[in-house]
């Protein structure tokens, strides 16, 4: 249980650090500060659906590696 609290923690952090420095980086452009909050939000979008994204490739690596063991075993 502590862990998924650390893990949940950690990727907050890094979905809050990828939106701020898309943020700094674009203020620097000189855009208008409604585009630079767009561009924040589909940062953010996007660093959020990386995390589930590498979670499902893990399973399923490890069903590939998990399902050759069995096989041999039998």
């Amino acid at each position: 249980m502590k862990s998924t609290v650390a893990n949940a923690l950690i990727l907050l952090v890094v979905a809050s650090g990828t939106a701020l420095l898309s943020f700094l980086d674009v203020t620097a452009l000189g855009l208008a500060p409604l585009e630079t909050l767009f561009l924040v939000f589909v940062a953010v979008i996007i660093a959020i659906q990386i995390v589930p994204a590498i979670m499902l490739f893990g399973a399923m690596l490890m069903g590939i590696f998990s399902g050759t063991q069995k096989r041999s075993e039998l």
